[in-house]
């Protein structure tokens, strides 16, 4: 037993290593993986690219369809305060699956300069200025809007997001959309009166002027409030998109196959109640087959069906050798669980006789038995590594 114990613990050690998510070149000019090469399958791994120091944001998406709108995966990197390393390490944490192809796209922004950001500004303020002239009118008798303020709340916010879609706010972060103030604005100024515009607005000449200045000073009022709540967004750390790459259907190299081995010791109850149990066990060695790949699927990756056979026959209290039928050896079939990426636990039923067999027609059933198992185990991927570059 102490030998078992003492085997069993250098398989662990043997076979417990950690290995690094590999690194993978992204060359920017010519626009390739690693020179041309397969990327790898199942793991994370880390994109090294090297960008202009004038590069200040890189966005990184990922699509399984080539014609897809909707990345799998998306991620980004930003230059820290200081930094002026032309080198920049961007961790991809999506598992891609072996013998598919992926697109990428690759958007590169700059940092704004001040002067850049006043035209910016001046330039959303008149697309802003632009739409809501459109949508206030005035007549005789009221100011009205041509389409529900909600409606039109939802198109100032679309007219912001189409001026910015090539810029990234950094910080403070991108703008959220225009509050309920705003809304509220708008909502105000549909049907307000404008017989009485004489009180609110100064004018030279008849009544359609008044009109015309109340229109125009509550028109003001609402830019004036939409351009405070932008203001703090336009002031912040903005970058413009300076150059786009994708990369069409890229081949991910086939998956590793293997063979999921387990040793481990494990322990069947014969019989007896729990004053007079009388149980055996042994070492035993088996092979498990996940129900899914847990390179993928945590859960469902780590269960599996296992089969497998004991080293040695049971004894049983009275000390009678208790065997197996068919290979002579008790033999078992259950479920298992993978946990600390070594171990798995293991249980099921495991099949003895009290005599050998030779074959199944010679089995007796009166000294068959079906009994419940646990063990333990250690699990040993033996890799099938030849099966990797088939194409």
């Amino acid at each position: 037993m102490q030998k078992f114990v003492l085997t069993f613990l250098s398989i662990i050690f043997a076979f417990s290593s950690f290995g690094q998510n590999p690194t993978i070149i992204y060359d920017y000019h010519n626009n390739i993986f690693n020179e041309n090469q397969e990327l790898p399958s199942a793991t994370p791994f880390l994109l090294k690219i090297q960008v202009p120091t004038d590069i200040n944001l890189v966005e990184v998406k990922i699509y399984k369809n080539e014609n897809s709108n909707n990345p799998i995966y998306s991620t980004e990197w930003k230059r820290p305060l200081g930094n002026e390393n032309q080198t920049i390490y961007i961790p991809i944490n999506q598992k891609l699956r072996g013998s598919q192809e992926y697109s990428f796209t690759f958007h590169f922004y700059n940092k704004m300069e001040s002067n850049e950001k006043i035209n910016l500004a001046e330039n959303l303020n008149q697309h802003l200025k632009t739409y809501i002239n459109d949508i206030v009118q005035a007549d005789s008798r009221k100011l009205t809007l041509n389409k529900n303020p909600k409606q039109i709340l939802n198109e100032m916010n679309e007219v912001v997001d189409g001026a910015l879609s090539f810029y990234r706010i950094i910080t403070p972060g991108q703008f959220p959309g225009f509050s309920d103030m705003v809304l509220q604005k708008l909502e105000q100024i549909k049907g307000k009166r404008t017989k009485h515009a004489k009180y609110y607005v100064a004018s030279n000449n008849n009544n359609e002027d008044y009109t015309y200045n109340l229109r125009n000073k509550e028109i003001e009022e609402l830019l004036d409030l939409t351009w405070r709540e932008l203001n703090a967004y336009m002031n912040g750390n903005i970058v413009v998109l300076s150059d786009f790459r994708e990369i069409k259907r890229y081949p991910v190299e086939r998956s590793s196959n293997y063979i999921a081995l387990n040793v481990g010791y494990g322990g069947t109850y014969l019989s007896g109640d729990i004053d007079n149990l009388n149980i055996a066990s042994s070492p035993y060695i088996g092979i498990s087959f996940p129900l899914a790949d847990d390179r993928y699927s945590s859960f469902w990756g780590n269960t599996s069906i296992s089969l497998g056979v004991f080293i040695k026959d049971f004894k049983d209290k009275e000390d009678n050798k208790i065997t197996g039928p068919i290979i002579n050896k008790p033999f078992f079939a259950g479920v298992g669980y993978k946990f600390l990426n070594i171990f798995r636990a293991q249980a099921g039923a495991v099949f003895t006789s009290t005599e050998a067999f030779n074959g199944f027609q010679n089995i007796q059933m009166e000294n068959f038995r079906v009994k419940p198992f646990i063990g333990l185990s250690a699990e040993i991927n033996l890799w099938l590594g030849f099966d990797k570059n088939r194409k």
